[in-house]
């Protein structure tokens, strides 16, 4: 039984990396995230594969990218939610930035980069 909850969600990778799917947490690729990050601590990481996680971290990257440009932000990543751009932990830019950082003992080189690239190349 259990493993075939695991299939379904696995199987909502196309839905979450469909441009029309937003980034936060409640509705969007955060939320799927999380639970493929809960699903390999709760029950072992070889319950999720990496690329899939990798997969979903990159498309919110890209994401995030692509809206701060086209609106000019300050900020190198930003995200909207119901065309309005949001700071809080449910549906705004620090709780994606939050659960992109939790991801970093997974892909530890990538987010390396992607702190640099948030704060600026210190050398």
């Amino acid at each position: 039984m259990m493993k075939l909850f695991l299939l379904r969600i696995i199987s909502m990778k196309k839905h979450a990396l469909s441009h029309s799917n937003p980034d936060e947490y409640l509705y969007g690729r955060a939320g799927y995230l999380y639970t493929l990050m809960f699903l390999r601590k709760e029950l072992g990481h070889n319950v999720i594969d990496t690329q899939l996680i990798t997969e979903i971290f990159e498309a919110m990257i890209k994401s995030g990218e692509k809206y701060a440009g086209k609106t000019g932000s300050k900020s190198p990543l930003m995200y909207r939610w119901h065309d309005s751009e949001y700071m809080g932990a449910a549906h705004g830019v620090s709780g994606i930035v939050y659960l992109l950082l939790k991801v970093k003992f997974l892909l530890e080189k990538k987010i390396f980069f992607f702190c640099e690239y948030l704060i600026g190349d210190t050398r």
